[in-house]
């Protein structure tokens, strides 16, 4: 089962549906767990593995959900028939049992849209330092693994259809570098007002002010306009594809790490409202 739990865990760190991961560590007497059973917890509380079953994996199941919150903890379960549930878990087997409980920590997952020059140099580059990378492009020849090798999954279709195919959450960044400034904006629009850790577009100054006037005009809240990387990444110097990539990792690492006294944006918007 060891290669099929891993692959699970993986799995459940990769598309944010585990919880945690509860492991026997210890056991003293007579035990319905021995040491190294091991259970992944889903977020929906469904589980995969056992670590002894019963009352003591139901109690295992309600540590997971404290250490969402609390991190990484043991919990230790006696198993000494007593009734009282403040005391024991009700079991008759005796002795007792640690269980080590450990929160699976999700990637933080990327959205690159659009598959060129930039995006390859980005999804190998946002790939080395943790990111879980997507590459979304509406062009077969710049969607596939020969172009992007070290992403993990490659979406092929229409930017017209991204609402639909993208889950966005705390930990989601998207990042708009499409072949088109149709594209980028269709793409903008679509995301805009979704929740997300970043969102950025790539573009000069002069495109940023024009965009986010538009959508401003149009009835987007200037609040949630404020809060696009337009443009994108931070002003380090270099115009190559491989230097605007850094650029943009830079900023995602620091919106990641929290480094908020960091000048994230150019974002036109933004230097209005602080003026």
């Amino acid at each position: 089962m060891d290669a099929d739990f891993a692959r699970r865990v993986a799995d459940a760190t990769s598309d944010g549906t585990g919880l945690a991961v509860a492991t026997v560590v210890k056991v003293q007497g007579s035990s319905p767990g021995k040491v190294g059973f091991k259970m992944l917890v889903y977020r929906d509380l469904t589980v995969f593995g056992s670590v002894g079953g019963g009352e003591m994996e139901r109690r295992a199941i309600a540590a997971a959900q404290k250490s969402a919150t609390e991190g990484a903890f043991v919990a230790h379960f006696e198993m000494m028939g007593a009734r009282d549930e403040a005391s024991g878990t009700g079991m008759i087997c005796g002795g007792s049992a640690d269980v080590l409980i450990e929160p699976v920590q999700q990637r933080d997952k990327l959205y690159i849209f659009g598959g060129g020059h930039v995006g390859m140099a980005l999804s190998r580059l946002a790939k080395t330092v943790g990111f879980h990378v997507i590459v979304y492009d509406n062009r077969d020849e710049w969607a596939n693994k020969d172009k992007h090798p070290e992403a993990d999954e490659i979406i092929c279709a229409p930017y017209g259809e991204a609402k639909a195919r993208v889950r966005t959450g705390p930990s989601v960044y998207l990042v708009v570098v499409t072949h088109g400034h149709i594209n980028d904006e269709e793409v903008l629009r679509a995301f805009v007002d979704s929740e997300h850790a970043y969102l950025g577009v790539i573009g000069s100054k002069a495109k940023a002010r024009k965009i986010l006037t538009q959508l401003r005009d149009q009835g987007i809240a200037e609040q949630v306009l404020t809060n696009v990387h337009l443009p994108i990444g931070l002003d380090l110097g270099g115009d190559t594809a491989a230097e605007i990539a850094v650029c943009i990792v830079a900023q995602l690492m620091a919106i990641r790490a929290g480094k908020t006294s960091i000048r994230f944006s150019l974002n036109p918007l933004r230097e209005e409202a602080s003026q």
